[in-house]
């Protein structure tokens, strides 16, 4: 799992190395701040039109199987008969 986080790092950090040494560090940090702003102010844009709901039940839509009903006896407990009584 650890080593699924740091693949982008690992991925991404040479080729930023390379743009961050041939640019000015002045104007690199103003666009990735301002790339950074954009990225931030989005998320309540995204919340607000609803498509994060739709995001969020697509990724957690197979966490929730054990309790639909057409899978009954997937993650389900054997039943115990009932005695008569």
């Amino acid at each position: 799992m650890i080593a699924i986080r740091l693949l982008p790092a690992l991925l991404l950090g040479p080729v930023a190395g390379v743009f961050a040494d041939r640019f000015d560090r002045r104007w690199t940090m103003v666009i990735c701040d301002l790339l950074r702003f954009v990225l931030f102010a989005s998320i309540p844009l995204y919340a607000l039109t609803g498509a994060s709901g739709a995001l969020v039940g697509h990724l957690g839509g197979d966490r929730d199987l054990p309790d639909r009903d057409d899978h009954p006896d997937v993650g389900s407990r054997p039943r115990r008969p009932r005695s008569p009584t």
